[in-house]
Parts: structure tokens; C-alpha cells; sequence
């Protein structure tokens, strides 16, 4: 490899810089030995040391890559940049660890991009400064985290279609349980009704049996409603999420003995069925946690909506969540109610403050143009 006219100088100890003192052909050797590509770069630019692992990186031989301006190193849209940006480090330079953090790009001789990584330490010789430079190429790395993100985005997709299609079998099997078997029970019911009105008063226990047949009846058709009412509430659907919301917290109230309020302000005309869905299926599961966790007494919950988003907040007064709960793995309900929130660009964001209680605020764009 050619030897710069700097051979045999020694590198005088820059304060400034943290360099140690050190001769060429110590710094050469150890360019050579470092076990990733490597590099040394002048003040002006110019590479001027660089081993075998960087050569063969880029495409070059030693005599090509040496004195070339390491911005033949770096993608056309970069080399302006880059020279103001060296320009900078080489007045106040300083040691830099190699940075994951940075989208960084290097040109090979082929004109194939590399993703890489990149450590700086700067050294004195004489009065002139130089740069240690050393790459990591992440090409590998970069596909995985690749393969990663559409792995994640696929699941994500493959989790909002289950759920609308979760939620379409809801609404469908809510329709048909209100309306073929409740109307079977009614038409049983009726022909009941019928059969009384031909018994004999003498006819006792026949009178009594239909009694109690039409109170079974009865009984089931209540069941049918309250059935086919928590798979799919009709007032979402015909009245709206305000309503929706208040027969929720009246069932939660008589169910569960603690108290609710509702907060509303909200014009339905600006939501659509995917938003009011979400922010319902998001409070039921609230409602679920706040009943088995919370050792509350009361929920408030407050509906309102701006110009762009409705925002729902739910808070108890009971012991409030904690840390380590709300980042649990296992807590698939806070997970379900994130996934749902976020399938529709939404944010969701829950405190809690030891025995004050626990805040769910909800945070939802007004029109997704889709149904849930």
C-alpha cells in the first residue's frame, strides 16, 4: 500500500482531540489489524490510510482508494453536506462511538448503496489533523429490521381484519338472534295465548302449565334481548355512541352496584361507524378492568368532540393502576384496547395515582371512512 509523506511522523498529544501520541506506521498497523473496515482521513478529506476489509468493501485497491476524497465514498445527494459537515468536526473534533441511531449511507465502486454505521477518534500529527474511521456494515441488520416492520405491519393488518370481522359476526348474529328467535318466541308465546283461551276453566292443570310456559317464555325472550343487545347495542347503530354509552353504564351500574356519570357534548353527526364502534368497544373493556381491578365507587366518563378528534376519558376512584400493570405483557385487555385505538390512528393513554384512582384518556380523528 502506498505510504503517505506523513511515514514516519509522530502524533503529538492534542488535548483538544484526547489523541495519544503515536508514529504512522503505528497508526498504519493498527488500521490494518482493526477487525472492521477502517479508514484514516486527512484535514482535507483525502483517505490516506485504509486495510484490506474497507478495500474490499468499497471495490477498491489499495492504490485506487488511497488519496481519494472520502466523498467519493458517499452518495451524490450527501457530498455537499458532507464537506461543510467534516469542515465542522475537523475545527472541534472529538471521539465518536459508532451511532445505531443514524441513517448513514456509503457509495461502493459498482454504485451499490450500503447501509453502515460509522465510529470517529480524531489524531494530531504535527500541526495536522486526522480522522480514524471506522464501518460497520449493517446491510444485514437492515434487512432483518426490514422483514421485522412487514412482519409487524402484516400482523397488524391481519389484527384489524379480525376484528372487523369479529365485529360484522357480532352484528350479524345480534340480528338474527333478535330477530328469527325473538320472533319465535313472540309467535310461541302468541299461540299460547291462543291455546288458554280454548281450556276449560274445569281444565286446571292444563291453565296453570300454559301460565307457565308463556312466564318461561318470557324469560327467554328478556334473555334473547340482553343477548343479542352485548354482542351488538341497536342504539349504536340507530341512535348513536351517546346513547350507547349511557345504556352501558346503566347496565354496569345495576350490575356492579358502582356508580356511573356521563359527561357529554358530543354532535354524532361528525362520527362514523368505525370511531364510534372503537370508542365503545373501548369503554366496555374499561368498564371490565375498572370492575375486576379498580376496588372502585364510582366512574365518571366524559365524551366530547372537536373539530378533528373525539376524545372519551373514563376515570375511577378506586386504587389506582400500577406501573408494572399497565406494561404487562399478559394485560390482554390494556393490549386489546391499544390494538383498537391504534387501527384507527388513534392514541390511548392511561395513569393512575395510588389510591386516587385510574384516568383512560382516548383520543380518535373523527372519520376513518371504514366500518369496524
Amino acid at each position: 500500500m502506498p505510504q503517505s509523506s506523513t511515514k514516519n511522523k509522530p502524533f503529538k498529544n492534542d488535548p483538544t482531540s484526547g489523541a495519544a501520541m503515536i508514529t504512522f506506521p503505528q497508526l498504519r498497523d493498527f488500521v490494518w489489524l482493526t477487525p472492521y473496515p477502517c479508514i484514516t482521513v486527512d484535514g482535507q478529506g483525502q483517505i490516506v490510510v485504509s486495510n484490506q476489509l474497507a478495500e474490499r468493501m468499497f471495490g477498491y485497491s489499495a492504490d485506487e482508494i488511497t488519496s481519494m476524497p472520502i466523498e467519493k465514498l458517499l452518495p451524490s445527494s450527501f457530498k455537499g453536506r458532507h464537506v461543510q459537515h467534516r469542515n465542522k468536526y475537523m475545527a472541534n473534533p472529538e471521539t465518536r462511538p459508532v451511532d445505531d441511531h443514524l441513517d448513514l449511507v456509503a457509495l461502493c465502486h459498482n454504485g451499490k448503496l450500503v447501509p453502515v454505521e460509522i465510529g470517529l477518534s480524531p489524531l494530531v500529527i504535527n500541526e495536522d489533523r486526522f480522522v480514524v474511521a471506522i464501518i460497520r456494515d449493517i446491510s444485514k441488520r437492515k434487512q432483518e429490521e426490514e422483514k421485522s416492520r412487514i412482519s409487524q405491519e402484516q400482523l397488524h393488518e391481519l389484527s384489524t381484519y379480525l376484528l372487523s370481522m369479529r365485529e360484522e359476526e357480532r352484528a350479524n348474529i345480534s340480528r338474527t338472534i333478535h330477530d328469527d328467535l325473538g320472533q319465535m318466541l313472540t309467535g310461541l308465546k302468541m299461540d299460547i295465548f291462543w291455546l288458554q283461551k280454548r281450556l276449560e276453566p274445569d281444565q286446571k292443570q292444563l291453565v296453570e302449565k300454559t301460565v307457565s310456559m308463556t312466564q318461561l317464555i318470557d324469560t327467554g325472550i328478556q334473555s334473547v334481548r340482553q343477548i343479542a343487545t352485548e354482542l351488538r347495542p341497536g342504539l349504536l347503530d340507530h341512535i348513536g355512541l351517546e346513547a350507547a354509552v349511557e345504556w352501558q353504564l346503566q347496565e354496569f351500574q345495576e350490575r356492579t352496584e358502582i356508580g356511573c356519570t356521563l359527561i357529554s357534548t358530543l354532535n354524532e353527526d361528525t362520527l362514523d361507524d368505525a370511531i364510534t364502534t372503537t370508542a365503545f368497544r373501548i369503554l366496555q373493556e374499561a368498564l371490565t378492568n375498572v370492575s375486576r381491578h379498580a376496588q372502585a365507587s364510582l366512574v365518571e366518563v366524559t365524551l366530547k368532540a372537536t373539530t378533528t378528534e373525539l376524545l372519551m376519558h373514563v376515570h375511577d376512584n378506586g386504587r389506582g393502576i400500577r406501573e408494572n400493570e399497565l406494561n404487562n405483557p399478559r394485560a390482554i385487555g390494556l393490549l386489546g384496547m391499544r390494538e383498537r385505538a391504534r387501527m384507527v390512528n388513534g392514541k390511548i393513554e392511561i395513569q393512575g395515582i395510588i389510591d386516587k384512582g385510574t384516568t383512560l384518556s382516548l383520543r380518535l380523528p373523527l372519520s376513518m371512512g371504514s366500518n369496524l
